[in-house]
């Protein structure tokens, strides 16, 4: 149930009154809704682009590269593998302790 927070305005007068639900939160008005929903699908549009161009950037990059730069890349890439690896150690796994 809605409950209007402001009284409702005359024919001809600007409609800016905002309704709160049961729980307090403010109920947003169709159009509003309807605009918030097209500037996300604009904002998840342009983050696609983004990311694409930036991938394709990258792309470039990687081809024009040597293969000595890209091997060491792999060393060093490998090099910080095993350093998190000696740091986190291996999880041993036990069987269940079983209280007869």
């Amino acid at each position: 149930m809605f409950h209007a927070s402001a009284r409702i305005p005359e024919i001809g007068q600007r409609r800016n009154f905002a309704c709160r639900c049961e729980r307090g939160a403010l109920a947003v008005p169709r159009w509003l809704a309807s605009a918030s929903v097209i500037e996300s699908e604009v904002q998840v549009v342009w983050s696609f682009l983004y990311l694409s161009v930036r991938n394709l950037f990258a792309l470039v990059l990687l081809l024009g590269r040597s293969d000595r730069s890209k091997d060491v890349e792999i060393l060093v890439l490998r090099h910080e593998l095993a350093v998190l690896r000696r740091r986190s150690g291996r999880q041993r796994t036990e069987p269940p302790i079983v209280h007869c």
